[in-house]
């Protein structure tokens, strides 16, 4: 059974990494323009997301997609602002900033770390989906701004994640990052089709 779990653990997280390389991929010759404010807002909140994920489920495996997700989300960020490609930061992105801070105060002022990391996930979540209407807003009026081969790959990703959570016997809370990312991703994905 554990070997199932590794699989999917890297499975989840090559998809990942296959969709940033096709996403930075992309940026370098010009296919896509990456909106600054989401990616700003994903790469905060990929990080406390990570840290929460991690005190929820207390599994490092099921850790991993969150870990790569963080630095190659932080990478990306850090290309594009080199390549320049980047839109203004607005007030959802804003309104998602708030969420990722409000997240960490009830954490860090929470009695039980676990409750604390439990309630942090569930607005991370919030933040996150707050955090993509910049970008869905974008590819809505110019499908040419994102492609969705990057886009599909995440969702793949996010929903191999979900895999791994029902064969290690998750907690149901476990399964809300996956899922809702897998959710927030493929959207972009069908827009780029249009």
């Amino acid at each position: 059974m554990r070997k199932g779990q590794y699989f999917l653990a890297i499975a989840a997280s090559c998809a990942n990494i296959a969709a940033y390389l096709t996403y930075n991929w992309e940026i370098i010759v010009g296919q896509t323009r990456p909106n600054a404010a989401s990616w700003a807002v994903w790469s905060f909140l990929t990080v406390l997301n990570l840290v929460s994920y991690q005190t929820v489920s207390r599994d490092l495996l099921k850790s991993v997609l969150p870990i790569v997700s963080s630095i190659l989300c932080i990478t990306t960020l850090c290309f594009a602002l080199f390549a320049g490609r980047f839109a203004a930061i607005g007030i959802y992105d804003w309104c998602a900033v708030g969420f990722g801070a409000l997240a960490c105060l009830l954490w860090w002022f929470a009695k039980s770390r676990t409750t604390g990391a439990v309630r942090a996930q569930i607005l991370l979540q919030v933040a996150i989906n707050i955090g993509c209407i910049p970008t869905y807003l974008s590819v809505w009026s110019s499908p040419q701004n994102e492609l969705p081969i990057a886009w599909v790959l995440w969702s793949v990703g996010f929903a191999l994640q979900g895999a791994l959570v029902w064969m290690s016997n998750g907690k149901r809370i476990e399964y809300l990052y996956p899922t809702n990312c897998a959710l927030v991703h493929f959207p972009v994905a069908l827009l780029a089709l249009r």
